[in-house]
Formats: structure tokens, C-alpha cells, sequence
């Protein structure tokens, strides 16, 4: 496996895009320094020491949002990524109605941090790319993200796609039909633990930092739950009371804005897609779901354990119809209240 800056083809294909790489190159110049320096060294080295445009500076500098929320360049920094691969690959039409109309369709970002004023900066997104790419610096950062993309599937490729496609086939058992598009794209200046998700007509993109399994995951799980959540939505949103037990929580990591419905939807469903990723990854071994189970409950998700109970527990109605959902929400409920 190789990287391609091609679209399409296989579930578990692997590209770059300069696109995404110029626009970390912008953060991370202009202060973004989450990425591992293990991974990517020589990369960072290579834009730390460039002598880039100022004004392009202080542009990807308005992608950090500091109000305490736990990754600060959530939503900005995604967006900015988002707009240069769709734009990239034809899918959006650089003008300002096309991007209001995209960010429109983000569900996982708060209405506040979608609206036009932030399509009107994501506007100017190609004239600081090509103030950055004018520079003498750029040609070696570009071959050091080239070296570095290459080295990650060389050493992780293999592994990768067996895994994949061991959790794509019992993930099968839970979602009957064709197999979703999911590529990945790589970008070693990307914080680890976080991770970018595009979606397009014809695929969704993962773009993260290295090769990780249960990213592609949880993004195919997501694609999924899309064509189910809205005959779900209903049922979920009635209760919406077990927000409260997880607000504080899921408003620092941005998976809530506010109390209503829709911030429930989205945190049960991203508490879904987890639970789901746990269960898959974990294969026939009880105690590395019980371990990934509680990592997740310690990252704040604590509706996580009913959840991979139901799925595992071999209840009597088939997982993820809408009888296991109500089940499912049931033994939410009762943490939930345990918790309040």
C-alpha cells in the first residue's frame, strides 16, 4: 500500500493532500504545537524554521479558539482542513454560498461556530495557502511531509489494512449492505489523539496523524448511524434529561454547545460510535473490551457501559434496531440517574 492523492477505490485506501498538509503547515507555524515530535521531527523542524508571510500567520491564528475547551482548534482548525480537501478534490466550490451552505451541514459543530462570518474567513483560506507555497521554505517542508507519510505505511501499512478489514467484516454483522468509502488521510503534523472527518458525495475522509484502525472505525460506524439516526432521532432526543449527568463534560470536549436535543443526539450517538468501535476492536477478548470500555467512561462517556452491555450481552432483540435502542436508553437512564 502506497500513498495516492487519488480519490475512491478501496475501503481501505491510503492518500496524502497537500491541501491538508498546507493548512497545518499554517497552524502549526502560527503556534499549533500538539503534533508528536517523535513522528514528525523533521517535519516540524522544517516548518518552525521557515520565514513565512506574516499575514498568513496571523490568519491560521484565528483557528485557536481559547475559552478552555480542550482542543482549541475545534471547530476552526477542522474546517479550515475540511474546505482545502473538498475544495481539493472538486466537491466544493470555493465561493462563499458554497461554504456557508457546507459548514450548514455539520451537526457535530455548535450553530454559533458554523455560521457565515466563519464561511467568510474560511473564504480566504487559498490566498494564504499560496502566500505560503511562494516561499523558498515550502519545497522542503513538502518533501519532509512526503518522507514522513511514506515511512508511517511503510512501517504501519500491512498491519493496518489486516486490521481493518477483520473490524469492517464483524461490523458487517451489525450493518447489512454494501461497504461505505473511507479513505484516509495522512498528516504527521495533526495532534495524535485527535482526528478530522470530511464527508463527500461519494466517501467519507479520516484525517489524522498515523495509521490507527480505530479511527477508520469509528468513522465507518459513523456512516452507518447516519442512515438509521433519523428514524432514531425521536426516541433519542426524548431523552434528553441524560445530558444533564454528562453536560459539563461533553461542553469541555465540544461534543455539547447547549442543552437542547440536538447536543444529546450528538453525544449519545459519538458514545455509540465508540461503544461500537470498543466492541469490534476488542474481537473475542472480554478483558480488552472491559480495558477499552473504561477508558472510554473515563474520558466522560459514561453511558458507554450499558451501551457495549446491550450489544455483547446477548439480549434478546436484535442490536441496533429500534427495540434495542429503547432497551439500550433504558439502561442509560439508570446510570444516569445514578449519577445525578
Amino acid at each position: 500500500m502506497s500513498a495516492k492523492r487519488e480519490h475512491a477505490c478501496r475501503a481501505d485506501t491510503v492518500v496524502y493532500s497537500r491541501r491538508v498538509f498546507d493548512v497545518y503547515l499554517g497552524l502549526t507555524a502560527s503556534g499549533y504545537h500538539l503534533a508528536n515530535p517523535i513522528r514528525a521531527g523533521l517535519l516540524i523542524q522544517a516548518v518552525l524554521t521557515g520565514n513565512w508571510p506574516k499575514t498568513a500567520l496571523d490568519y491560521f491564528r484565528e483557528a485557536r479558539i481559547d475559552d478552555g475547551r480542550v482542543n482549541p482548534y475545534w471547530p476552526r482548525g477542522s474546517i479550515l482542513a475540511a474546505v482545502a480537501w473538498l475544495t481539493e478534490c472538486g466537491d466544493l466550490d470555493p465561493d462563499l454560498p458554497s461554504i456557508c451552505a457546507y459548514l450548514a451541514t455539520l451537526r457535530n459543530v455548535s450553530p454559533a461556530e458554523r455560521g457565515c462570518d466563519v464561511a467568510k474567513w474560511a473564504l480566504a483560506l487559498p490566498d494564504h495557502i499560496l502566500s505560503l507555497e511562494s516561499c523558498s521554505e515550502y519545497g522542503n517542508a513538502l518533501s519532509a511531509y512526503a518522507l514522513s507519510v511514506e515511512q508511517e505505511i511503510s512501517s504501519n501499512g500491512l498491519d493496518y489494512s489486516r486490521k481493518v478489514r477483520h473490524a469492517v467484516a464483524k461490523l458487517a454483522r451489525l450493518f447489512p449492505g454494501p461497504p461505505q468509502s473511507v479513505l484516509t488521510v495522512l498528516n504527521p503534523l495533526q495532534a495524535d489523539e485527535l482526528t478530522d472527518v470530511i464527508h463527500t458525495d461519494r466517501s467519507a475522509c479520516i484525517v489524522t496523524s498515523h495509521l490507527r484502525p480505530e479511527s477508520y472505525l469509528h468513522e465507518l460506524i459513523e456512516l452507518h448511524l447516519e442512515a438509521v439516526l433519523p428514524e432514531w432521532r425521536p426516541a433519542i432526543a426524548r431523552r434528553r434529561r441524560l445530558l444533564d449527568a454528562v453536560y459539563e463534560s461533553m461542553n469541555q470536549l465540544s461534543y455539547a454547545w447547549d442543552r437542547t436535543d440536538t447536543s444529546w443526539v450528538n453525544v449519545f450517538c459519538e458514545t455509540l460510535t465508540r461503544s461500537l468501535a470498543a466492541w469490534v476492536l476488542a474481537g473475542h477478548s472480554p478483558p480488552q473490551l472491559e480495558e477499552q470500555v473504561g477508558q472510554i467512561v473515563g474520558g466522560g462517556f459514561i453511558y458507554a457501559r450499558p451501551i457495549v452491555e446491550a450489544i455483547a450481552g446477548g439480549a434478546s432483540v436484535q442490536p441496533l434496531t429500534v427495540e434495542w435502542l429503547e432497551r439500550c436508553l433504558d439502561a442509560c437512564d439508570a446510570v444516569g440517574r445514578a449519577e445525578a
